[in-house]
């Protein structure tokens, strides 16, 4: 059987990148119906919620520092040729974002108040739509 030549690399990263943002809005809306399903929420904002915000504004806040470590690419580099060589990077960026909107949703699902796993959620889901594989790639 002939073997079949590997897919290109930005065809991996924009794979993967489409995972990680269902696997995102997955777990949240899950969380979301889990905590709601339970019984009403509740209102205000508990210890773990702060807990959770810090965590998650950490994991957030460490973005642009390793942002910042993806050179850009090279006058004539392919695109390919540059997601070669970064896929590891960008998947370590966009799984920060994650681990923010996964630390909101554990928060809800403990504390049953939405308000700080909300804001963890869309910032970590806005900033996986914000810093697509084109957008890595193009700057």
């Amino acid at each position: 059987m002939p073997s079949r030549p590997a897919p290109p690399a930005s065809s991996a990263a924009r794979t993967l990148h489409s995972f990680l943002i269902a696997s995102t809005l997955i777990v949240c809306i899950g969380a979301f119906v889990a905590a709601r399903s339970s019984g009403p929420l509740r209102s205000g904002i508990a210890p773990i919620d702060y807990l959770a915000l810090v965590l998650g504004a950490a994991a957030l806040l460490g973005f642009p520092r390793l942002r910042e470590r993806l050179p850009p690419r090279a006058v004539g580099q392919s695109v390919d040729e540059w997601w070669g060589g970064q896929l590891g990077r960008a998947v370590l960026l966009w799984a920060l974002l994650e681990f923010s909107a996964m630390v909101g949703a554990a928060a809800l699902l403990i504390t049953r108040q939405p308000w700080g796993s909300t804001a963890l959620a869309a910032l970590a889901v806005a900033g996986l739509l914000w810093f697509s594989p084109t957008r890595l790639a193009g700057r």
